[in-house]
């Protein structure tokens, strides 16, 4: 960046956020009629670009990132979405794995909104014409990409499939389905089966389909009937089975994978157990991409794997004994705990670092604590700094610590805290693993303390501890 657009960005750096700020946020507004619209208003740059299309409850990141990687190695240069953001908003648009910088953000932001000014009027004017904050971004992503001649865009939906702002793309090359769980079960349904249709929105005829690993039978055969019905390409039901796990965390810090039909060695950037159904959905993804010419050299694009990151997912700070993961739901939750054991061992102490969001049954953390019960040091509760402006989105610190308390008579003797705010949490959190004994029998590449602090719960808090972190230099 030049010293003129460094000092650009100090004079105005949240310009594009206040702009956002304006569209609607509180309300979700499913539907493609006005993002068809809004994509023709700009030339419809949605189908400029090859698109690899990616929906599913969980994994969906984390495979983006994957195949965000291997593209990349294959020399080309890839522009990928996400939501939500952890820590800026733009970190929702990436290019090459790299945010955009502030200013260019902000630049970006601020020719969108002159553009649809001109074409739509002012928004005070005419609120129903203009996009959503999520919409926006999703056309932002677009117009960026374009001008930035991407090769490939990588394209994450948003919630659900069929509505989802990011379908409105008329042919992706491949379209993948990662996984089928209960979320957003008020605006998706309450089964697995209307959930699954959902997802399958964004199929389309003649493309083929990618299906992650241990699909639940009724979400499996939802999928099957609307890939018949939309009269999809190659339909691939992926299996994790064929990938074996040779270390859980490599002096690199990476995890290693055998390729049991190819024999290949895969390190991977990304930890935790789970990532291996999403490995798999991965791998067979760019053997479609292989056909098509995209991936020209799959043993480069295992190669790139290795550099896969995916902040705040299973993310390990060594220098502090500190994981730090979004899971936020049932089946993301649940997958923690096999990771935690398979990572650091079933006997090494946990400090945990805990929020919830009122959507959420506090049911999640009393079975997570339960099945770490004997391992668990201690426990803070707090709520993320969107709280600040909300109070009613989380769980109250003070309220969970007591539900918590009466639901877990195991811990009785183990502190269970309330902090006020993450950066308090993380205070305390820090001070009781560095003040843990030491127990040199537990001692391995993952650290040389007996104890480790987990941070889990929210994805938004998991955002305020990177800020903290970052803030700390690390």
């Amino acid at each position: 960046m030049s010293t003129a657009a460094a000092s650009s960005s100090s004079s105005h750096p949240t310009t594009g956020e206040a702009l956002l700020n304006q569209l609607e946020q509180s309300t979700l507004k499913l539907g493609t009629q006005r993002m068809l619209a809004l994509c023709e208003l700009l030339g419809h740059p949605q189908n400029q670009r090859p698109v690899i299309h990616v929906a599913g409850t969980n994994g969906k990141g984390s495979v983006c990132a994957m195949l965000t990687y291997g593209i990349m190695a294959q020399g080309l240069k890839v522009g990928t979405t996400v939501s939500p953001h952890l820590c800026t908003v733009a970190e929702r648009i990436l290019i090459n794995a790299q945010p955009l910088s502030l200013f260019d953000f902000n630049v970006a932001v601020n020719q969108l909104w002159q553009r649809l000014t001109q074409q739509l009027g002012e928004r005070a004017n005419n609120p129903e014409d203009w996009p959503t904050y999520f919409e926006f971004l999703v056309l932002l992503a677009f117009k960026v990409f374009i001008q930035a001649d991407v090769d490939v865009i990588v394209l994450e939906t948003g919630l659900g499939g069929r509505l989802d702002a990011t379908n409105v793309v008329d042919e992706p090359v491949v379209t993948v389905i990662t996984s089928i769980g209960f979320d957003h079960t008020e605006h998706l349904g309450t089964t697995l089966d209307s959930i699954a249709k959902e997802k399958a929105g964004i199929f389309r005829t003649g493309v083929p389909v990618i299906l992650g690993p241990n699909l639940p039978d009724e979400a499996f055969q939802t999928l099957q009937e609307q890939a018949t019905a939309f009269r999809t390409g190659t339909v691939i039901e992926t299996t994790s089975a064929l990938l074996q796990r040779t270390c859980p965390l490599t002096e690199n810090g990476t995890q290693a994978f055998q390729n049991m039909v190819s024999s290949e060695r895969i390190e991977l950037g990304l930890l935790g157990n789970y990532q291996r159904h999403n490995l798999a959905t991965v791998l067979a993804t760019a053997n479609i991409l292989q056909r098509q010419g995209i991936v020209s050299d799959i043993e480069a694009f295992y190669r790139g794997l290795k550099n896969a990151q995916w902040a705040g997912r299973f993310q390990y700070f060594p220098q502090r004994h500190l994981l730090v993961d979004g899971s936020h739901n049932e089946d993301g939750l649940n997958a923690l705990t096999p990771s935690l054991h398979d990572t650091f061992g079933e006997k090494r102490p946990i400090f945990w670092l805990l929020s919830l969001r009122k959507n959420r049954s506090i049911a999640l953390l009393v079975q997570l604590l339960k099945r770490h019960a004997s391992q668990t040091m201690g426990v803070i509760v707090t709520q993320s700094t969107q709280a600040d402006e909300n109070p009613n989105l989380y769980h109250c610190p003070y309220l969970l610590r007591q539900q918590l308390r009466n639901a877990l008579p195991a811990l009785t003797t183990r502190p269970i805290w309330a902090a006020s705010s993450p950066t308090v949490g993380m205070r305390l959190l820090q001070q009781w693993v560095n003040n843990h004994p030491k127990q040199p029998q537990l001692s391995t590449l993952v650290s040389q303390s007996s104890a480790l602090g987990v941070v889990t719960g929210s994805l938004y808090t998991t955002g305020d501890v990177l800020k903290y972190l970052e803030a700390e230099g690390l």
